[in-house]
């Protein structure tokens, strides 16, 4: 099942034969849910892609729906313990209700920031970690919450200053490298 989804992915991430808000459409993330093997979420560049039942179907749900410009943003995505979707976006976290149709900001520290990564805890999908930003060349931090992106507490006080460029990407990285060496040593 999982083939077929990463199939239609592919497929739909080569076409160029289409152009929504002035782009071709294409697959950038996938998330799985970790309570329903059949329930994929698709972030795509008009927006988001849904099944419920493991690609037999499929639904879209337009950027605009969750505060984006799907001409030119594409959030991150991560799915939570409960079924929510959280949504990175250039200016907050939003978090979508597992029927994708109720959208909400987290409280906390979260508002008002540029969220560059999402990642949930595999061993606990309700603890999910944010990489996120103000701009402007301002220290990236490493947020965390553990309820599944209701309320982002105060950052955890691992920063990095963005010198020499945005850093974005090189810090996503290095962050993602030492979460996953952190929780291999969990198990």
């Amino acid at each position: 099942m999982r083939f077929a989804v990463i199939c239609f992915a592919l497929i739909f991430g080569l076409s160029a034969s289409a152009a929504a808000h002035g782009r071709p459409p294409y697959v950038e993330r996938i998330a799985f849910d970790p309570n329903d093997p059949d329930r994929i979420v698709l972030q795509f560049s008009f927006g988001l892609v849904v099944t419920e039942d493991g690609g037999a179907s499929w639904a879209w749900i337009c950027g605009a729906a969750y505060g984006i410009d799907a001409g030119w943003e594409d959030p991150d995505i991560t799915i939570t313990g409960d079924g929510s979707t959280l949504i990175g976006t250039f200016t907050t976290a939003v978090r979508a209700a597992a029927d994708l149709c109720t959208f909400e900001q987290p409280g906390g520290s979260i508002a008002d920031t540029e969220v560059i990564d999402l990642a949930a805890d595999p061993h606990d999908p309700d603890v999910v970690w944010a990489l996120t930003t103000r701009g402007g060349g301002e220290t990236e931090l490493l947020q965390r919450t553990t309820d599944g992106g209701v309320v982002t507490p105060p950052p955890t006080g691992c920063g990095c200053s963005a010198a020499g460029g945005d850093g974005g990407g090189l810090f996503a990285l290095a962050f993602a490298a030492v979460i996953a060496r952190l929780l291999r040593r969990r198990t």
